[in-house]
């Protein structure tokens, strides 16, 4: 106890406590930023702060049921072979103390704070990565429960049997630095929570465009310097074997990246940005668990391993096989990346450790196959099926209690699916657009009260009645109406010209309705004119635009189009709908509107007024618009 009182008690060596904590916070960098921007990059751009925010919350969660529970089921005292005895790690006596491995008879010479702080970020990147398996489509609540339970039931029996001291640890099964605890976990979480949360809406599997890729680039650089805490620190020291460590996780990344490009090159005849990403995913995933127990000419050989397995798993396994067509939607590809990668490093650490390495990390493991020690891979066999078949019965039961006892849906309705962001928090990734849609008054009191201010003049403050007002607001509609019934009407005629025909009298028509000031009407023809030339409409946005390919298709009869047009105009009539206006009053608004957010509309007396329209609909309208642009 006398210890805790002395700043450099006996048992410290601080170059190797400076190391693990530099070591731990390239790590921690690994999930925050890193796979938060490796994601948002990737993702469809109506889904970045949903990725970004089922990692944010990952980190937070992990850390606190880290330290509440976590670590000492990971790393306490034996309690059974795949579990220590559950304890907390919050007082200062426990913080200040030399750490030790009880279960493995195994001390380190710096705190347990930092070794618990160490072990936290590898258990916070394994859900991060399961994250990525699960995006677009599942319900944030459930990530919510899924996060701390998968954590406690999962992870840290895992991490226990292997690395604390467990049963896996007394067979000899080599893990260096989380090659089967947190990739094959990860991997496996990700393809049966898959299964169970389901697939993702069809349009986005048939086209999920990454919304940035240069952000995706920030993610992936990132994730490859951190790497080299993520291996280089599992020495537990600033040892010969972490500089080794490090040197062979950059010799298989690269030798994995360049593989997978080239596999590219040879199949698809263009090498990928996002391709070559996936390469260095795979090497690093797959050097992890043998980084300083093979040598140098080692990792070469399981970088292009991992480089041309995983590869085939997802653009040939993956494209061709029914589960994965019908069943098992894995957003960003982490059983491929993980799952194959893990268990392939895992097997070539069997063969390819040797004596000299395994001996510098501290173990008396005899090697692999290649010195002689044939065991070893039937040894790493089995710790790849107990990984995966516990993680695989756990993710399971998770997901069950989730949607049956704790009546918490897996997936998100439909609706929040087409909206996104929007939709599940509120917020939109690319804010800069929402400045060509308006203020939003709800969301700022100032322009709410400057709004009330504009409604008194337009009502006269004391003077005009509520009755003059509705008015003025029935004459508005009223316009509306004409000009939406002129807009189909023209559209319909213009669906059977020729293209370059029909975009120049869109350019003609929007600069007509902008000396007019009719908004909705420039919108609309913008819109279609978009859509003319080659407009994706990979958005709910676009699917509300009625463009001419929607209205009637050149060889569709005059008869069929008129139909379609009466049919339109009429619904809009039908569909105006109650809803609450700025001044809190009861007004009408059509759900396609596309009049910006708020926005003043001149009346046929000279008056302004403001009108509110359906602004998760506008605001994709206009972002689409604008990128467009």
């Amino acid at each position: 106890m006398s210890d805790l009182g002395n700043p450099t008690p006996a048992w410290l060596n601080t170059g190797d406590n400076a190391w693990q904590l530099t070591a731990a916070s390239l790590v921690a960098l690994q999930s925050i930023p890193g796979l938060c921007v490796l994601y948002a990059g990737l993702v469809h751009r109506r889904w970045v702060i949903n990725s970004m925010m089922m990692v944010f919350y990952a980190f937070a969660m992990t850390l606190i049921i880290w330290v509440l529970v976590g670590y000492k089921v990971a790393f306490g005292e034996y309690m059974l072979p795949f579990a220590g005895i559950p304890n907390t790690v919050v007082r200062m006596s426990d913080e200040l103390i030399q750490s030790t491995l009880p279960s493995a008879n195994v001390s380190q010479n710096f705190p347990q704070s930092t070794m618990v702080y160490f072990q936290f970020v590898f258990a916070a990147i394994t859900l991060a990565l399961i994250a990525g398996a699960y995006l677009a489509r599942m319900n944030f609540t459930a990530w919510m429960i899924f996060v701390p339970l998968w954590l406690i039931f999962a992870y840290c029996p895992g991490a226990y049997s292997i690395w604390g001291g467990g049963w896996a640890t007394k067979l000899g099964v080599l893990d260096y630095s989380g090659g089967y605890v947190i990739h094959l976990s990860s991997g496996t979480a990700a393809f049966v929570g898959a299964y169970w949360i389901g697939p993702r809406l069809k349009k986005d599997r048939e086209s999920f465009t990454p919304n940035n890729i240069p952000l995706m680039m920030v993610g992936a650089g990132i994730l490859w310097v951190g790497w080299n805490g993520f291996n280089g620190g599992d020495p537990y020291s600033a040892s010969p074997d972490a500089g080794a460590a490090v040197l062979n996780t950059n010799i298989c990344t690269a030798m994995s990246l360049l593989t997978w490009t080239c596999m590219d090159i040879i199949f698809f005849k263009k090498p990928s940005i996002i391709g070559s990403v996936n390469g260095m995913i795979t090497g690093l995933v797959g050097i992890t668990p043998a980084a300083g127990f093979v040598a140098g000419w080692g990792a070469i050989i399981i970088g292009f391993c991992t480089g041309i397995i995983p590869w085939v798993s997802m653009n040939i396994v993956a494209t061709r096989s029914f589960i994965f067509k019908r069943h098992v939607d894995d957003t960003l590809g982490i059983t491929h990346t993980h799952f194959v990668a893990g268990i392939l490093g895992g097997f070539l650490t069997g063969i390819f450790a040797t004596v000299p390495g395994v001996a510098a990390f501290g173990d008396t493991n005899p090697g692999g196959a290649i010195d002689g020690n044939g065991r070893q891979v039937w040894v790493q066999i089995v710790g790849a099926l107990f990984i995966i078949g516990w993680d695989a019965v756990w993710t399971s039961l998770i997901m069950l209690f989730i949607k049956y006892v704790c009546r918490v849906p897996l997936r998100m309705s439909e609706e929040d699916m087409l909206l996104g962001d929007d939709a599940v928090h509120g917020e939109g990734a690319y804010c800069f657009f929402d400045d060509m849609a308006g203020p939003t008054p709800e969301n700022d009191t100032a322009v709410l009260e400057g709004l009330q201010v504009h409604n008194d003049l337009e009502i006269g403050v004391g003077g005009s009645s509520s009755l003059e007002h509705r008015q003025t607001r029935s004459d508005d509609y009223e316009k509306g109406f004409r000009s939406s019934f002129i807009v189909y009407l023209t559209q319909a005629g213009l669906a059977h010209l020729k293209s370059k025909i029909r975009m120049a009298v869109h350019v003609f028509m929007i600069n007509w309705v902008h000396q007019l000031g009719r908004w909705e009407m420039i919108l609309r023809y913008g819109g279609f004119l978009c859509a003319d030339l080659d407009f994706h409409r990979s958005s709910v946005a676009n699917r509300a635009l009625h463009t001419s390919e929607t209205i009637a298709k050149p060889k569709t009869s005059k008869l069929e189009s008129c139909i379609y047009v009466c049919a339109s105009t009429l619904w809009l009539y039908l569909g105006y709908q109650p809803q609450k206006d700025a001044d809190k009053t009861s007004d009408w608004m059509t759900p396609y509107s596309m009049i910006p957010d708020h926005v003043g509309i001149s009346s046929g007396t000279g008056q302004t007024g403001v009108q509110p329209c359906y602004k998760p609909l506008q605001r994709l309208f206009v972002n689409r618009l604008a990128q467009y642009l």
